[in-house]
């Protein structure tokens, strides 16, 4: 048997990283069921928006094994059927709701992607399921200015930024470690300088790390 070659999907929140202590605090009250209300993550490229929202919505449900019976959807992907996209997300949150899952949550990626009518239909969504508590959503998005302000104004907005090597440096060692892989401290910043901030380009940087040292285990 070989060793894995890749980083491991995050599933917890605690395996987040995050540059600012504040996001990650108030974030990890919407993961933990303690917080409520439509969410809005914008930030640069690659920074684990995506990676977030999923994990936040995964952690609030009492059975993990259906908070992914719903995908994630892409804006650009609902501008020609938008009802039907809306509609399904309502069912989504139904079922959820008979699951367990008292606050269901859908998550729309590259929100900004949708149209004006588009948006417009999503926020009259918004305020029926805040009215009916029948779910939120987490968007993400990379241009927060083209998203309607109005559908902004209903959403707790948080900007997940480019880190920092130090931010990813624990992490990373975590990381390399569950693989048996040591590495000095001096040595993983000067490469994790290379990854301009993007927790994307962090994990691809690592499985190149893991791919190099992958050795033959024992059966």
């Amino acid at each position: 048997m070989k060793r894995s070659t890749k980083t491991p999907e995050p599933q917890e929140f605690d395996d987040l990283v995050f540059e600012d202590q504040s996001v990650a605090d108030a974030l990890r009250a919407f993961a933990e069921n303690r917080r409520h209300g439509h969410l809005l993550l914008h930030g640069a490229l690659g920074t684990g928006k995506s990676t977030a929202a999923r994990v936040i919505r995964q952690q609030r449900y009492p059975d993990k094994e259906t908070a992914d019976l719903f995908a994630p959807v892409i804006g650009c992907d609902m501008n020609e059927d938008i009802n039907e996209q809306l509609a399904l997300i309502e069912r989504g949150w139904a079922i959820h709701r008979l699951t367990g899952a008292d606050n269901p949550i859908a998550i729309i990626d590259e929100v900004d992607q949708l149209g004006r009518v588009q948006q417009n239909k999503l926020r009259s969504l918004m305020d029926k399921a805040v009215a009916h508590k029948l779910g939120y959503f987490i968007f993400t998005t990379n241009h927060v200015s083209n998203i309607d302000p109005a559908l902004v104004h209903r959403c707790e907005c948080f900007e997940v930024r480019l880190l920092t090597p130090s931010a990813l440096k624990r992490r990373c060692h975590q990381l390399l470690r569950q693989e048996g892989i040591k590495m000095p401290d001096k040595q993983l910043v000067g490469l994790l300088d290379t990854t301009d901030g993007s927790w994307r380009e962090t994990r691809r940087l690592l499985d190149r790390i893991i791919a190099a040292n992958a050795l033959p285990m024992a059966a």
